[in-house]
């Protein structure tokens, strides 16, 4: 039976390019219809004669695997911008989240207790972001995660009470 004839309540017609048929019979021949649409076909269901439904093979989405193509330019490893690392702060996101109350004098004037160690920002480049999210760690706190990648890309004793680090192989830890 053809798309454009009424269908037959009571017959299924896996004859055509549509098929057509009730509601009783799409349920008997449920798995030989999903063959048919997986083929390309279109099956279209009837109440009593009238279309109710139409079945057509779902276009699978498939995620794209690898890499992009090509080269990554030497700029992909630059250090991120001030607006990215301000993302990435860790005493800053334990303040606001509540877990570091007492952050709030450190946060303020984070910029003056560097100057005043003599210190600087560690940038975050992308090769700190790729080693950290790509160690084989148990630990899985991406802050923490990224600090240790950080110490060990740049070759730094990382200054921490946490005990956490003892388990990462390939960092110095001082305190």
């Amino acid at each position: 039976m053809s798309a454009s004839s009424r269908p037959s309540p009571d017959h299924l017609d896996l004859t055509s390019t549509t098929i057509t048929g009730n509601v009783q019979e799409a349920k008997t021949r449920l798995s030989e219809l999903l063959a048919q649409v997986e083929s390309g076909e279109e099956v279209v269901i009837a109440r009593r004669g009238t279309p109710v439904a139409t079945l057509v093979a779902k276009q699978p989405w498939r995620r794209p695997m690898g890499f992009v193509e090509g080269s990554v330019p030497d700029s992909f490893f630059d250090p991120l911008p001030r607006e990215e690392l301000d993302r990435w702060n860790g005493i800053a996101t334990k303040h606001r989240t509540g877990k570091l109350d007492t952050a709030h004098a450190v946060v303020a004037a984070y910029p003056d207790h560097v100057a005043r160690l003599g210190a600087q920002d560690l940038a975050v480049s992308a090769r700190h972001a790729l080693l950290g999210g790509g160690m084989a760690w148990e630990h899985q706190d991406p802050f923490d995660r990224l600090i240790g990648a950080q110490a060990i890309t740049e070759s730094l004793p990382l200054v921490t009470a946490d005990p956490v680090f003892a388990g990462l192989g390939g960092v110095r830890v001082l305190w």
